[in-house]
């Protein structure tokens, strides 16, 4: 009886731990002009996502594969500019409401194909990720505690030209989120 009980308790924990707590929430998201009339560009779009509770995977959303609603004469598979390069967001909570955001630009292709500078796939993404925290209420009661920095893993040369960029940020004094 005893251990029926405890086999019973363990399916249930293990139950409630795979379920998680899943949400309907947006994430901004560069997405490429390609397949448009456009010029080539970058477009800051807000985009719904369905995932868990978890600030960091909702952040690290801000790269992931983004196939927009299109007629029956367009074919494009991915809008969303960070995973068409193959640039991937690893998120980590550090302490508190401050977390480190690593940009693995390693594999990344080359953006000039697309018609924009990887300094600007990096500048939108920063955008992307400010605008992210400061529309979600994903981020421990409200995200004005939110402060988080970004890695960028890659070669020398990509390291030397978007220093700038490897800081903390306030998504409150970010004048781009604004």
């Amino acid at each position: 009886m005893r251990i029926s009980i405890l086999i019973l308790l363990s399916l249930a924990l293990l139950v409630t731990t795979k379920a998680g707590t899943r949400v309907l929430t947006f994430v901004h998201q560069p997405l490429t002009t390609l397949g448009t009339e456009m010029d080539a560009g970058i477009v800051i779009a807000r985009v719904p996502v369905l995932t868990n509770a978890v600030p960091e995977g909702l952040l690290s959303h801000v790269a992931t594969r983004n196939r927009l609603l299109q007629d029956e004469s367009a074919s494009i598979s991915d809008s969303n500019i960070l995973s068409l390069l193959g640039i991937t967001l690893s998120v980590k909570l550090e302490k508190g409401a401050r977390y480190s955001v690593t940009m693995d630009l390693s594999g990344a292709g080359d953006p000039s194909k697309l018609g924009v500078s990887l300094e600007a796939v990096v500048a939108a993404t920063v955008e992307c990720i400010n605008k992210t925290i400061l529309e979600t209420n994903v981020f421990h009661v409200g995200s004005g505690n939110v402060v988080w920095s970004l890695k960028l893993k890659g070669s020398p040369e990509q390291s030397l030209v978007l220093a700038k960029y490897q800081r903390d940020y306030d998504p409150r004094k970010s004048q781009r989120a604004e």
